[in-house]
């Protein structure tokens, strides 16, 4: 083996592992004061700037997250009939359902913001199939311009 394939060889070995662990999954938080799980469900829609009536959002990309916090609890996404289930830890502590996405209507892109906030969902457990907390969110969009930013939670 040539040396700098053998210098390539072993940086590899050596940048893999951490570029790998950058990678992976963030550990949602488990609240000190969780009880298990419990579960969220809705329906996903928004509503363009170009007309009034509310469209279901299909694939929309759902976070649950500790009330006024940054720690996230869950997140899941929406099926093609903008319908979602999540589950999420059960406890006494309020959470907050956040949706960002992209929407494209014809030519034209659109960024889709909502969410619900100081959701108390209680200490019962619930899988995703049972009878869940149920949560509707409308999403707002805007025209997407590139470089500008368009929203803050």
């Amino acid at each position: 083996m040539k040396r700098n394939d053998h210098f390539a060889y072993v940086l590899g070995l050596i940048l893999l592992p951490t570029v790998m662990a950058g990678c992976a999954p963030r550990e949602m938080e488990r609240p000190a004061d969780s009880l298990g799980s419990t579960c969220v469900q809705g329906t996903v829609w928004y509503r363009g700037p170009t007309h009034p009536d509310l469209v279901r959002y299909p694939f929309a990309k759902i976070t649950a997250w500790r009330h006024k916090t940054e720690s996230p609890l869950g997140e899941t996404q929406a099926g093609k009939s903008g319908s979602y289930c999540l589950e999420v830890p059960a406890g006494n502590f309020k959470m907050d359902l956040r949706i960002w996405g992209l929407q494209r209507l014809g030519k034209i892109s659109y960024t889709c913001k909502g969410s619900r906030n100081a959701i108390e969902l209680g200490t019962d457990a619930m899988k995703c199939g049972e009878e869940c907390t149920k949560i509707d969110i409308v999403t707002e969009c805007r025209k997407f311009i590139p470089g500008q930013r368009h929203f803050d939670y």
